[in-house]
């Protein structure tokens, strides 16, 4: 949902931006729902990124990194509501996003159940649930949930990680020590290989 929602604060500005950044570490995200070892961990340039356009897509940049990475201890959704109200306030009317929240979490709690916190945790953490493809969240199309595993092997088909500077190179994501598929594509057990 943090991801789906980030495209409305990036597509926001696409007319006042051309810096490729932000669509490319959204790409980036996308990806890091197979596993994070895709995405390329960065720290942005407060400088680089001020002013009314640039501001609010580094701050949606450094929500979703924040995702990606874990950086900070929060609850789950934390991330995702934080990206909703940063949406709501670039957004000249924020009435087209609400009302397309509203049928994406009826079909997230459908078709994604939230996970139950780990009993062997000592810490009462919840593990990753189920891969969520960008699919759940368009609208206009009907949504299958048996559809996932092709959904993001087309979606990993279509990445470049020579024209896209924050995917890793496939020995990058190699040296990951809890990655152990082969780059690029989709590993035959989606319960496998999954970052903790």
């Amino acid at each position: 949902m943090c991801a789906a929602t980030a495209e409305w604060v990036i597509w926001r500005f696409e007319k006042l931006s051309n810096d490729p950044t932000p669509y490319q570490y959204l790409e980036a995200a996308w990806a890091s729902i197979v596993h994070n070892a895709y995405a390329r961990y960065i720290e942005t340039v407060d400088d680089d990124w001020r002013g009314v356009v640039r501001g609010p897509m580094n701050i949606a940049l450094l929500i979703l990194i924040d995702v990606i990475w874990g950086i900070e201890d929060t609850t789950p959704g934390e991330n995702a509501a934080w990206m909703t109200n940063l949406a709501e306030l670039v957004l000249p009317d924020p009435a087209p996003l609400r009302a397309w929240q509203e049928p994406c979490l009826a079909r997230l709690e459908a078709h994604y159940a939230r996970a139950e916190p780990d009993p062997d945790d000592m810490f009462g953490r919840v593990g990753l649930g189920p891969w969520v493809p960008r699919e759940l969240f368009d609208l206009t199309r009907p949504f299958d949930p048996s559809m996932t595993r092709g959904y993001l092997q087309r979606f990993l088909n279509t990445l470049d990680w020579r024209s896209n500077r924050f995917l890793h190179r496939p020995e990058e994501m190699l040296a990951f020590n809890d990655y152990q598929d082969t780059p690029y594509e989709l590993p035959e057990d989606d319960s496998l290989n999954r970052p903790s």
